[in-house]
């Protein structure tokens, strides 16, 4: 159970990172790239929260070890 909450969180993870890299290559200018990040930075969009719930996810598997 332990290692699953953990493979699962680091999926999240990757997943979302690897969209937000994507997201940034595909950016014309470096303004839209700025807001980029601060959106990102934000808690409230839920793409970070999604990011930010396989961070936690990732703890508390690994505190469950």
């Amino acid at each position: 159970m332990r290692i699953l909450v953990i493979v699962l969180s680091l999926v999240i993870i990757c997943t979302t990172l690897f969209s937000f890299i994507r997201a940034l290559k595909n950016t014309p200018a470096n303004k839209d790239r700025i807001m980029m990040i601060y959106m990102f930075l934000n808690p409230l969009d839920i793409f970070s929260l999604i990011f930010y719930v396989g961070v936690f996810g990732l703890i508390a598997g690994l505190l469950l070890l």
